[in-house]
């Protein structure tokens, strides 16, 4: 139980059945779907029929696995603690900008995700230290590591071209934005004007080398600030982002086919061949690109504002 404390905010029983309230991401669910903190709880004699009162949407196929539990989605903890604080930020500030730079990126505490975004950014020369900021740091050696963790041998060899420069090991340090964690208000407000200046924003999602889509507070920068935006998360991300809490895709410049790929190694790639082909545009093409989704932006901005989407999520509560 000590592995778990951080993520298990409470335990309470109500006639001899244990009541668990579980918050964050509980370290995320392996390609079988299986995740260490539902496990234990599952195995516990003593918690035969528990219940996981959970901040997160989960999927149906994770209370088929574990249908010894009875996982309940809490929506009202997940509004109040990371979407809602976004919905008192002063929207008179969010007029867009003229665009002027390709891409922003903010990646905050360090993940082995965050490591592949960050390095294939930094690789391909995207990545502009100005408007791609991450608060931690790294070497090549351990990116190579941790790229052959997901890959077979022959693999390993191709893809890591794609993320590894032996020979600049300085662009894998910290250049931090001074972000505190969980003030998202706060933190809006020290990245706003790169988001508004930018064609695209590139979300980070937590712990994306899971397997289970995992929606935080982060592509709100986005929406709020009227920023076309794709999320490096996990497989079905941008789906369940559309299907459960009822945002719109921007289909219609964006090819989310790399939404599906479950290896990450593999989706970042395809993410990575999606969003360089707009690299080189011009200013002024980028202008009409986001004209074309400007009908999107302003749903999503609407969408949100509104609190529509608690209404596609209270379907799930």
């Amino acid at each position: 139980m000590d592995d778990f404390k951080q993520y298990i905010k409470s335990v309470t029983e109500i006639n001899d059945r244990k009541i668990y309230t579980v918050a964050d991401h509980m370290t995320g669910f392996d390609e079988n779907y299986n995740n260490p903190l539902l496990d234990y709880i599952s195995n516990n004699g003593n918690n035969d029929h528990a219940v996981i009162n959970y901040e997160h949407f989960l999927p149906n196929s994770i209370k088929q696995k574990y249908n010894d539990l009875e996982i309940n989605f809490s929506l009202d903890r997940y509004n109040k603690k990371l979407l809602g604080p976004l919905l008192s930020y002063n929207t008179t500030l969010v007029e867009k900008n003229k665009i002027e730079n390709f891409l922003c990126c903010f990646l905050g505490r360090d993940h082995v995700s965050r490591q592949f975004l960050s390095a294939i950014l930094i690789k391909s020369k995207i990545w502009n230290n100005e408007y791609c900021r991450k608060d931690f740091s790294y070497t090549s050696d351990s990116l190579d590591g941790n790229i052959s963790f997901y890959l077979n041998q022959e693999e390993s060899r191709l893809y890591r071209k794609f993320f590894i420069n032996n020979t600049d090991d300085i662009n894998f340090r910290k250049n931090t934005i001074g972000y505190e964690h969980g003030d998202n208000v706060h933190n809006l407000k020290v990245i706003d004007n790169y988001f508004k200046k930018s064609f695209l924003a590139l979300i980070p999602e937590t712990i994306g080398t899971s397997f289970i889509p995992f929606i935080t507070e982060k592509f709100l920068n986005a929406v709020v600030t009227k920023t076309l935006f794709v999320t490096y998360g996990q497989p079905n991300w941008h789906s369940t982002l559309e299907n459960v809490h009822g945002f719109k895709l921007h289909n219609k410049i964006f090819d989310y086919s790399f939404d599906k790929i479950q290896n990450p190694i593999h989706r970042v790639i395809k993410l990575f061949e999606m969003i360089s082909k707009f690299q080189h545009l011009s200013a002024a093409d980028w202008h009409d690109l986001y004209l074309i989704e400007q009908d999107t932006i302003e749903y999503n901005y609407d969408h949100y504002y509104s609190k529509n989407y608690l209404k596609y999520l209270a379907k799930f509560a």
